[in-house]
């Protein structure tokens, strides 16, 4: 008798993308004066929720996928930002969030990769290319 087994090659999955990154930043991709991140390389802004703006950045390699929200306030002393970063294996799944809130602020949005197929969390909708944001804001 004769068996024979064997396993399929796995196929390597293809690191996500964002092609924002394949063209030159502009002046629109920099941050508001006084807003920094020196954690992450380069900026790209991909739209605005809720009248606030949000960029893509590139963040250290372990979490080279980030995003940056910037919400304005009555002066630029009262504007509020925050960024958060995800591994490649993450970042494919749901993309990356931030919430960012303060001085009666709040916004949150999600990155989502290039191509994305994945599902978003009840109560969630893509408001343009690569960005997820709450339904209706």
């Amino acid at each position: 008798m004769l068996l024979m087994t064997g396993c399929g090659a796995s196929q390597a999955t293809a690191p996500p993308q964002l092609a924002a990154f394949d063209q030159p930043a502009t002046a629109e991709d920099a941050l508001p004066d006084g807003r920094d991140f020196e954690e992450f390389a380069s900026f790209r802004r991909i739209g605005e929720v809720d009248g606030a703006l949000v960029y893509a950045a590139q963040g250290p390699v372990e979490h080279p996928w980030c995003i940056v929200v910037v919400v304005d306030g009555p002066t630029e002393d009262d504007a509020v930002a925050g960024g958060s970063c995800a591994d490649d294996a993450v970042f494919a799944r749901r993309g990356v969030s931030v919430e960012v809130g303060g001085l009666g602020q709040h916004r949150t949005a999600t990155l989502l990769p290039d191509d994305f197929t994945g599902q978003l969390e009840d109560g969630w909708e893509v408001v343009g290319p690569n960005l997820g944001a709450p339904t209706g804001a």
